[in-house]
């Protein structure tokens, strides 16, 4: 049996050797050495430098490859001479980010998958958003982290060929790394880690800053590359931008800045400047009901869509003591709380920041509404959704515009289904239900509906009460369309049935329904595409279609000569504040800033502006910048100031 050999102790510990060492055992030393990692020390380390700056520039080259999957996205680029700089941009950045997670790990590998991660997520978002709705993903999505779970079931995630190439880009990516990362080489003095960590953290700090939060760099420089931060259509932008340049420039649109002069003075100042709005004068005080009625829209006006009943027939058959028109909504296929937001408020989205969700972002403390003053003047307010309260923060929010109750799925009355959801007669007897139980004189109604909330697959409807001829369309878009459009159907006899009802009902009541957006239908907008609602393109891009965001919208009383003053083409803030004055109460002193606003651009949205001629605008008129600058200082004043306008100090004007 042969003899172990022993080396000595020094060697097996890896301590340095001193010169009593036999030369013949250092030499023996570096053969072993040597073996193990082949690759000398210092190219060792110089090898996983140069990975660790490789590696975000292999990350977004997947990105890259991810969007530009589209055509038009392509086209984009080629036609953008900044695109280089933009590249250069973002590589910078998330090379910033990548710095950080190492300087919080102490591992490259680690730091690098992180890095991955968080990156391709918001990418891959970005992507499936945009494929979905037509706008990538926002800053602002995130606020509804914890609804993702019911959103995605609202929609089918789209598949497409560049996300697993831009899996496998990134699989290899790691892979890679990781071998560097095993060639073990030695671990930089404490000295030099240190201040390493301090270079990180201020790459970090400044990439992050300049990007996302400095606005002489968002607004200034960025713009002259071609990077748009507050447009309203992101997707453009998206295209040729790429998804960091997207998502995190728009993170300081969270960050409220105030208005320029706002003080006291200047909120009071406003009193005397625009008068109190004259109320309907009325023998009674109305009782108020507004319904917000999911994804209603008319379907027949496709060119290529026939049926053989009017989905609403109900509602076009009403003439006396009715207003009907086109609803501008702010959103499409999505986004519920925003139209609903303008109506209870009066404040239109158009002034905040691109794709917000005000529940969760500014109605943090009592906000003033036209929901509060319903409830200083002795209205029992009501809000009703069959539906999860916490949805869009509504269960934090109502209560904090003025709701005294806010009713959800699991305290209706009646609870009857249309596929996952509750129906819109259930709706019907619960609104009927609070009417006959209400606590006040008068009551103010709230309703979000949800029978017509996509997505439109069976099981949904047993049969259908029409037919329906749709030659161009596939199959499959075919039978969304056709249960889509058994919703409306029922959306029209449910509000009859509350016409009928309240046609029986001494006290004065105002009933008014406008559709939130439309449906989202087909895949990329197939189903409006292929039904010639709107013109084929390789990239559907819903903010390119105005029509998409056109809603109907009806308003009807049980008594006779209502003076609502509501134009043809609406918005959700015009809308809430007409209903107020026509129910004969009076306004406070700030509505006459908000009406004036509203009879000079009755509609404004997303897509479009309408002035009180109703002609369609591109942009506000010069000589009303005053009121403009006066109307988003009262925004500021109510959303995010001290609430001067309420304070009953600032009546008298000084």
């Amino acid at each position: 049996m042969r003899k172990r050999k022993h080396f000595p102790l020094a060697l097996r510990q890896k301590k340095c050797y001193n010169d009593n060492i036999p030369k013949n055992l250092k030499r023996f030393e570096v053969s072993v050495t040597n073996k193990q990692n082949p690759i000398p020390q210092k190219k060792r380390s110089i090898l996983r430098v140069l990975y660790f700056f490789l590696a975000p520039f292999i990350l977004l080259c997947s990105l890259e490859v991810m969007h530009l999957s589209f055509p038009k996205s392509i086209d984009a680029v080629l036609k953008d001479s900044y695109y280089p700089v933009k590249l250069l941009l973002s590589y910078l950045f998330v090379l910033s980010w990548q710095s950080l997670f190492y300087t919080l790990t102490q591992s490259s590998f680690t730091s690098n998958l992180i890095n991955t991660c968080v990156m391709f997520m918001i990418g891959y978002s970005s992507e499936v958003l945009g494929r979905v709705n037509g706008n990538p993903l926002l800053p602002s999505d995130l606020l509804l982290i914890k609804n993702v779970k019911e959103i995605a079931s609202f929609a089918e995630i789209p598949s497409f060929w560049s996300a697993p190439v831009a899996v496998a880009i990134n699989g290899i990516s790691l892979i890679l790394h990781f071998i560097v990362c095993r060639l073990r080489p030695e671990k930089p003095k404490l000295f030099k880690r240190v201040w390493l960590s301090w270079i990180s953290i201020g790459a970090f700090c400044l990439a992050t800053f300049t990007i996302c939060l400095s606005p002489q760099f968002r607004y200034g420089f960025l713009p002259k590359i071609g990077v748009q931060i507050s447009a309203f259509n992101p997707i453009e932008d998206y295209n040729s931008n790429g998804a960091v340049l997207t998502f995190f420039p728009r993170i300081g649109d969270l960050v409220v800045k105030e208005t320029e002069n706002y003080s006291e003075l200047a909120i009071c100042a406003l009193n005397s400047k625009y008068p109190t709005p004259q109320s309907v004068e009325t023998k009674r005080k109305a009782n108020v009901i507004i319904i917000q009625n999911e994804a209603w829209w008319d379907p027949a006006q496709m060119p290529e869509v026939t049926y053989s009943e009017d989905l609403l027939s109900g509602i076009r058959s009403l003439k006396k003591n009715t207003v009907k028109g086109t609803f501008l909504s702010p959103v499409y296929a999505g986004g519920t709380c925003m139209p609903e937001f303008e109506v209870v408020t009066g404040i239109p989205t158009y002034f905040l920041p691109s794709s917000a969700y005000p529940y969760t972002q500014y109605i943090t403390d009592q906000t003033p509404s036209i929901v509060s003053v319903y409830q200083q003047l002795g209205y029992q307010t009501v809000a009703l959704h069959p539906y999860k309260k916490n949805f869009y923060n509504r269960a934090t929010a109502y209560p904090l515009l003025g709701f005294d109750t806010f009713k959800g799925m699991d305290e209706f009355e009646s609870t009857e289904k249309s596929g996952a959801y509750i129906d819109d007669m259930s709706c019907v007897n619960q609104i009927i239900h609070e009417f006959e139980n209400k606590t006040a004189d008068r009551i103010f109604q709230f309703v979000v509906t949800m029978e017509n909330h996509g997505t439109y697959t069976a099981p949904r409807y047993e049969s259908f009460d029409f037919e329906m001829e749709a030659p161009t369309l596939s199959e499959e878009d075919y039978l969304d369309l056709q249960r889509y459009s058994q919703g409306v159907y029922n959306a029209d006899k449910a509000f009859m049935a509350l016409v009928e009802y309240f046609k029986t009902v001494d006290e004065p009541v105002i009933l008014a329904m406008y559709g939130d957006h439309l449906p989202l239908l087909g895949t990329n907008g197939s189903t409006y595409m292929d039904s010639g609602f709107v013109e084929q393109s390789e990239i559907f891009v819903s903010s390119e279609h105005p029509q998409l965001y056109e809603t109907p919208y009806v308003v009807w009383t049980n008594y006779n000569k209502p003076n609502f003053n509501l134009e043809k083409v609406i918005s959700g803030n015009t809308l809430g504040l007409r209903l107020f004055l026509a129910s004969g109460n009076e306004a406070p002193w700030y509505f006459g800033v908000l009406d004036e606003f509203s009879r000079k651009y009755p509609a404004v949205g997303k897509t479009a502006l309408y002035h009180q001629n109703g002609e369609k605008i591109t942009h506000f008129d010069p000589e009303d910048d005053a009121l403009r600058q006066a109307y988003e200082m009262l925004i500021y004043d109510i959303l995010h100031g001290k609430q001067y306008c309420v304070k009953s100090s600032l009546l008298q004007t000084p």
